[in-house]
């Protein structure tokens, strides 16, 4: 490669001989270690703010010898790829690119961890790099970058070891040529512009007349445009040399980073320098790995596309569109949620250029329900760019407006859209996506003047009206778009919690604020409209929870604030449904312990509510007198007086109104059948809420009067009594016992012996539940939740998964109440075997619960060098083994129900986990309790031998000391076996099983 004549040495031919190639080998020199000779990529690491003097010094060195100088620049190369070796700069002229590149690709030359710059550092040294190339360029774009040496040398190595094996060297060499390709671009740009210039003032000059022409200026036109075209074609000789010569090698490179540094830069190019790349030759690059297996390499590529689908290139991409938007539109639901992200917002701007047809979009914005909340959100833009057409809006502000009828605004408009679509696509029965999806793309969303008006509309004056559905669906935007201002919504979401920013606080309390501000004068008319409607009331009564209290204060609105009471106490009064009236407890509860002037008025507002529910109760059993035969009226009024008591009995304290009294001989009734399950499950929640609150206050007295407590244990005593008797009761419906089941397992927890060390004041109220109240617990749960069918089986005959998943939720509820008790120690462990030998049947249902109680018991048996944990499991396993004998006689091996115990045994054994020291004398417990077991018959052929066989799965957690020593289990195992039975087939696997283990002593 020729270089410029100044400086020490004559530029060599480029037409080498065989023999002159044979002398560049052997004149290569390497030199291990870092010397002096290599400061240049040291001076690039020491910061940006030093690279202009670094370059505009290395310029100077170049004038002076050219060759020394780039040889500089080619060891920044190998020293960024993090090779140690050093390259003697006196021969860089007569080095042979190919053999040099392959004696410095030898892995010894590397650090020994693989580790190099670009991969190390990461951003930073992409940065530093990227700054030098910049400077570089820069410092040489009048000068040395034309010179025909600088430039093509220092590609030409690139190329070469873009094209290594070894990855430092490709990686970062391929990086740098990427980066450089860019600044060539530029550079490419600015002649062009230079060329342009220059152009247009040699064309005007030529318009002159003769006269007026000024050869000189036209000779120097002439000359500045053939430099500029010139110096453009070495330029652009160079730009074609890196496309050949590495983006069209490495785009399918191995390594994910070149691959993705690759079409970032290919993007770039294309948009910056379109009269080269603006083509389907490289545009089929970026289609191509769309396909990639790397998300990186798929993210860069739509990144890309994103800047180059736009008005001004749309017609350049038709044949690139017909080829791949079928690809697109399969990434909008990609595995990698960055890459789907990005994918939709491309959807997006080709939807603005009409290049999506309309089946497509509505595809596309169903992902507006999605639960991943980014993607979503995504979509929400989508959707609103593809249904706010001008077709949409314009009807409703166009031509003459009918007399006595007001003009809607735009967001009355786009919220009826939103309903029409959100009711029509009928994924969700709720909302609370759909708005957080549409939050940050419309206004419309959070517009609460508009949905007001809306909701408050009649035909005869407003051009927009809602049907009843459509009323709904803007009711349930109201109530999501009230928690989305009010911070909330994460939480129902089940978005992780962050920490929000100061202006993300700012902007929440002003949403917060305006929704205040909105509904506080119209919140009581909207309840009065909708009180009649369940669904709608459910939602709306849930409003004020949201709301900023203090906007009352500073608006004087106490007049708004009571009338908001009254009709909320007129709608608790007239409510039955459960869900309405827990959302209006809540709200009550909100004022109430909110700090804010009107806090006194809520307390006593909700006060008189609850007298006036107690009265209700009052006035209804009177009417019932014993009880007996009660009509359909008083059925409901009853029903509907102990639902609404015990919905607020979860939040406020009745204690006053001495409910616990009055209501304890009702369950006596209960059991006479003479009043309705459902009536017989809220007394139970009610005394159950009484009862806790009952302890809370007397366990923050100083010194609360023994007397009290006393009275209080007996009511608990007489209340566990009643439940006790409920559930032995075969006339009971399994309802009920459920229901009965839910309260006691938290009653239990409440007054249960840990009441000791908890509150010690009030000890005195502990309870322990009797044995038989313990079996009929355990009992009423395996019929439920063991004896039902599994909800795999209701898989096959149930069609609605709402109801499937409901009713497991209840069951696991039922469950997880029950098995907390034996947790707590209120229940015996032994009660439990008949649920724990369901660990394998109800795996998929049950299975997590069942295994966090095993393993909390396990737990609590190892601390305190217990064997109940071993001695239940035993007895667990026995007691499904002597099942399966009684149905079958001998087991045979093999079969399914010596498979199934089997299973069972090896789950058990697994819960020990893989520290055999730690829960050694556990496995040893239930070792001896086997045995003992299995020769426990007096009959000859002892029928529980097989049952050693099931032992033998928890001979692996034994260790080997336990197993053979003196005092082992094995040891064990041949005092109490009868010599007849030595040679059975059930002993010697046994034995076997006991066997130590392969590589210990």
């Amino acid at each position: 490669m020729p270089r410029p004549a100044q400086g020490k040495r004559q530029p060599s031919s480029t037409n080498q001989t065989p023999s002159a190639k044979r002398r560049k080998k052997a004149v290569t020199k390497l030199v291990k270690g870092n010397t002096n000779a290599e400061p240049l990529f040291e001076m690039v690491k020491a910061g940006s703010t030093a690279l202009e003097s670094v370059c505009s010094d290395w310029v100077e060195r170049y004038q002076e010898d050219a060759g020394a100088a780039t040889s500089e620049v080619v060891q920044f190369l190998f020293n960024a790829s993090g090779c140690n070796v050093q390259m003697d700069s006196e021969n860089f002229e007569e080095l042979d690119v190919a053999t040099v590149t392959a004696e410095f690709s030898n892995q010894e030359n590397f650090p020994e961890d693989g580790s190099y710059p670009l991969s190390a550092d990461g951003s930073k040294c992409k940065s530093y790099l990227v700054e030098f190339i910049k400077h570089l360029i820069g410092q040489t774009l009048n000068s040395v970058l034309h010179d025909g040496y600088f430039i093509e040398t220092v590609v030409q190595w690139l190329i070469q070891l873009s094209s290594s094996a070894v990855r430092q060297l490709r990686h970062t060499a391929t990086f740098i040529v990427l980066k450089l390709n860019t600044s060539l671009i530029e550079v490419a740009n600015h002649l062009r512009e230079e060329g342009d210039i220059t152009m247009r003032q040699l064309e005007g000059e030529k318009k002159k007349s003769p006269t007026k022409r000024a050869s000189a200026k036209l000779e120097l036109l002439k000359k500045s445009l053939t430099e500029s075209q010139t110096k453009l074609h070495g330029i652009e000789l160079q730009m074609n040399a890196i496309s050949t010569g590495v983006f069209s090698e490495r785009y399918r490179d191995v390594v994910d980073d070149v691959r993705a540094r690759c079409i970032e830069e290919l993007g770039v190019w294309i948009k910056e320098y379109q009269v080269v790349y603006l083509s389907d030759q490289f545009l089929k690059y970026i289609g191509w790995l769309l396909h990639d297996k790397c998300a990186e390499v798929r993210l860069m590529c739509v990144k890309a596309l994103k800047e180059l689908f736009c008005p001004s290139l749309v017609y350049h991409l038709s044949m690139f569109t017909t080829k791949f938007k079928e690809r697109l539109l399969k990434m909008k639901s990609d595995v990698n949620e960055s890459v789907a992200v990005e994918t939709i917002q491309l959807l997006e701007q080709m939807l603005e250029l009409e290049l999506i047809e309309n089946e497509e979009a509505e595809d596309i914005s169903k992902l507006v329900f999605g639960s991943i909340r980014p993607l979503a959100r995504a979509a929400g833009q989508f959707l609103c760019t593809f249904y706010f057409t001008e077709d949409l809006l314009s009807p409703s502000f166009k031509g003459t407006l009918p007399k006595g009828k007001r003009r809607p605004t735009e967001n009355e408009v786009k919220l009826k859209s939103l309903a029409r679509y959100f009711l029509d696509a009928n994924i969700h029965e709720h909302g609370v996506h759909f708005v957080d999806s549409l939050w940050n793309s419309t206004e419309a969303i959070k517009d609460w003047e508009a949905m007001l008006s809306l909701l408050k509309a009649i035909p005869e004056t407003s051009m927009v009206t809602l049907e009843n559905q459509e009323e709904t669906a803007v009711i349930e935007f109201m109530y999501s778009a009230a928690q989305k201002a009010s911070g909330t919504l994460h939480q129902v979401l089940g978005d992780k919690k962050k920490v929000m920013s100061r202006r993300e606080r700012e902007m929440m309390e002003t949403d917060k604020q305006t929704f205040t501000q909105c509904l506080m004068e119209d919140i009581t008319e909207i309840l009065v409209k909708y009180d009649s409607d369940p669904q709608k009331a459910a939602c709306l009564v849930t409003l004020p929870q949201h709301f900023d209290l203090s906007m009352y204060n500073e608006a004087r609105a106490e007049q708004l604030f009571e009338g908001l009471t009254d009709q909320l106490r007129v709608a608790t009064l007239k409510c039955v449904e459960p869900e309405i009236l827990q959302e209006l407890s809540k709200t009550y509860k909100y004022f109430c312990t909110e700090s804010w002037t009107y806090q006194q008025t809520a307390e006593r507002k909700v006060q008189a509510v609850m007298n006036e529910m107690a009265d209700h109760l009052s006035q209804v059993t009177k009417r019932c007198e014993d009880f007996n035969d009660l009509d359909e009226d008083l059925t409901f009024n009853l029903e509907a007086s102990l639902c609404r008591i015990a919905e607020f009995s979860k939040s406020f304290n009745m204690l006053h109104l001495n409910f616990i009294t009055k209501l304890t001989p009702l369950l006596r009734v209960a059991l006479k059948g003479s009043i309705s399950d459902e009536a017989i499950c809220a007394v139970f929640r009610i005394l159950l809420n009484q009862f806790w609150f009952a302890v809370v206050e007397h366990s923050k007295k100083k010194d609360p009067s023994e007397d009290d407590l006393k009275e209080l244990r007996h009511q608990f005593l007489q209340f566990v009594k009643c439940s006790e008797a409920i559930l032995t009761d075969q006339n009971v419906s399994l309802f009920v016992k459920e229901a009965v089941v839910t309260v006691l397992s938290d009653a239990l927890i409440v007054y249960g012996p840990q009441l000791k060390k908890t509150k010690p004041k009030v000890a005195i109220l502990s309870v322990s539940p009797s044995e038989v109240l313990q079996v009929a617990m355990r009992d009423v749960v395996y019929q439920i939740v063991c004896s039902a069918d599994s909800v795999e089986t209701a898989n096959e005959s149930w069609e609605d998964p709402e109801k499937i998943a409901k009713i497991l939720l209840s069951r696991r509820k039922v469950l997880t109440g029950f098995l907390k008790l034996v947790m707590y120690r209120n229940v015996e462990m032994i009660h439990a075997c008949p649920i724990f030998a369901q660990y394998v049947k109800g795996f998929a249902d049950y299975g997590d619960i069942i295994k966090s109680v095993l393993t909390h018991c396990l737990r609590y048996n190892i601390a305190n060098k217990l064997y109940e944990w071993s001695h239940v499991v035993v007895q667990t396993l026995k007691s499904e083994f002597e099942l399966l004998q009684e149905e079958g006689g001998q087991l045979s091996y093999g079969s399914e129900a010596y498979m199934s115990l089997k299973d069972l045994a090896k789950k058990f054994s697994l819960l020990l986990g893989t520290d055999s020291v730690k829960a050694r004398y556990q496995v040893v417990a239930i070792h001896r309790f086997g045995i003992k077991y299995s020769f426990s018959k007096e009959e000859e052929m002892c029928p529980n031998l097989a049952f050693l066989e099931f032992l033998a799965e928890f001979s692996q957690k034994l260790l080997d000391v336990d197993k053979t020593g003196e005092n082992g289990v094995l040891a064990y195992l041949e005092a109490n076996l009868p010599k007849e039975l030595a040679d059975k087939k059930s002993v010697k696997m046994y034995k076997e099983s006991l066997g130590k283990r392969k590589g210990k002593a």
